[in-house]
């Protein structure tokens, strides 16, 4: 078909339903413009494919922003191959738009997708207007004004480039685009976490260097220049005596910090600059200690440290402390099976309910004994160096009777072990216990005690 036929009125060879409403043609082998424009339609932001015929080589679409059906008809004349297109309903205000931007949207397409793209064909686009077939079926002007036809937008230009892409180039794009979508969003993440570490601090406030569980293990010489450097300037430290051997664990590594009396805070956390923070280590019993833990440990009020030379010259300077010890010594035979028929009944009953929770109430703060085994160690929270035992009356799991007795958030020094005591208290070690009662919780069935003395059967 010749622009002369178009302009005459001619039909072409394949008629669709509807009106001629462009022709134009391509120095291209008609099939390779069919195949361009099934792209162009597949990946194509303004318009949707509703059908197609390979046979004659018709498609039919719709724009998406509304309008009647274009159907579009491929036929080859010699080396070249004519576009024609049609319109459902020609009296659509929108179909001679939706036509100008179909012939814009395949010559992108065919610009992408032929190496030996020659471009329209002059004679046909070289005139000063566009001749089309309107509803009263004589020749009108696409445009409305003269010149060359318009270019296509960027945005026709990238999905034709797009659509002329095969599976292999697009998945490897969809790759890169999603690898540089996530370096984009992980320079924002820690864009914001290093603005928010180096933000200004209010006055007298100091921002935490590390976490509590970050400090634990280092040691404390350390941890407490760090502490200064970062601000804070009421810090002390106190000696806990725990160390038998020091293989496990060296002398002076940090057992917890305290902030405030809390022992959990995060690295950057802020606090007032004269906060008390207490660093507590572990130390070799204080014959081994240097002058300076002893010292430490006093001016924290270290309890477990008091027994120390010079007992005996204060028994001396005041009596009534001497009566204050016996009474402590009568208390410390502590309540036995055999001596406390309440006990007895205690160790031969459930495990929880009424009647231990009655004795808890009854007898808290007094001193029982029995002999028992470990039959549960874990760690408390997230230290590393304190941990709830499960100590239970009986020698192992088969012969266990009685209360679940635990000592909770405790080390080695708290339990109070005697000397032939492993440098591991582990499980399944049997033992004699002297502790405190302290309290019942009905809810997990765990009867709390406070160690006095434990040595080993």
């Amino acid at each position: 078909m010749t622009m002369s036929d178009a302009q005459n009125g001619a039909e072409p060879t394949v008629q669709p339903n509807g009106r001629v409403l462009m022709t134009f043609s391509f120095e291209n082998d008609g099939q390779h413009v069919y195949d361009a424009m099934r792209n162009m339609l597949s990946f194509s932001a303004e318009f949707m494919m509703k059908s197609c015929d390979d046979a004659s080589r018709s498609i039919t679409c719709a724009a998406y922003d509304g309008g009647c059906d274009l159907t579009a008809v491929v036929s080859n004349e010699g080396n070249t191959s004519t576009v024609t297109l049609y319109a459902a309903d020609p009296d659509d205000g929108l179909a001679h738009k939706h036509t100008e931007r179909f012939r814009n949207d395949l010559t992108a397409q065919l610009q992408v997708n032929s190496p030996t793209w020659a471009g329209p064909t002059p004679q046909r686009f070289a005139s000063a207007s566009v001749p089309v077939q309107t509803a009263q079926g004589s020749s009108g002007n696409m445009n409305g004004t003269t010149g060359a036809r318009s270019k296509p937008g960027i945005g026709t230009m990238i999905v034709a480039w797009f659509a002329g892409l095969d599976r292999k180039g697009r998945t490897t794009l969809a790759w890169i685009a999603a690898g540089v979508l996530f370096v984009l969003i992980l320079i924002g993440v820690v864009s914001c976490g290093i603005a928010s570490e180096h933000a200004p601090l209010p006055e007298g406030m100091s921002r935490m260097p590390e976490s509590a569980a970050t400090f634990e293990g280092q040691n404390y010489e350390d941890v407490v220049t760090q502490l200064k450097n970062a601000g804070f300037t009421n810090i002390e430290t106190k000696a806990q005596e725990d160390l038998i051997t020091g293989w496990m664990t060296k002398e002076g590594e940090v057992d917890k910090i305290s902030v405030a009396g809390e022992t959990d805070f995060s690295a950057s956390e802020q606090f007032k600059s004269d906060v008390k923070i207490v660093v507590t280590y572990h130390a070799f019993p204080s014959g081994n200690s240097s002058g300076d833990n002893t010292s430490s440990d006093t001016s924290s009020g270290n309890e477990e440290s008091s027994p120390s030379t010079g007992t005996d010259t204060t028994q001396t300077e005041n009596p009534s402390e001497t009566d204050t010890q016996s009474s402590e010594s009568a208390e410390s035979a502590g309540m036995t099976e055999q001596n406390n028929p309440e006990f007895a009944a205690l160790l031969a009953g459930p495990d929880m309910g009424s009647s231990v929770s009655a004795f808890a109430t009854k007898y808290a703060n007094h001193v029982i004994e029995y002999d028992g085994y470990v039959a549960s160690v874990a760690p408390h929270g997230n230290y590393k160096t304190r941990f709830d035992y499960l100590i239970l009356a009986g020698d192992d799991d088969a012969s266990a009777h009685g209360p679940n007795f635990q000592f909770a958030d405790v080390n080695y020094s708290d339990l109070h072990l005697s000397a032939n005591a492993p440098d591991t208290f582990s499980l399944g070690l049997k033992v004699h216990v002297k502790a405190k009662v302290k309290s019942y919780d009905s809810s997990t069935g765990l009867f709390q005690l406070e160690s006095v003395a434990i040595s080993m059967r």
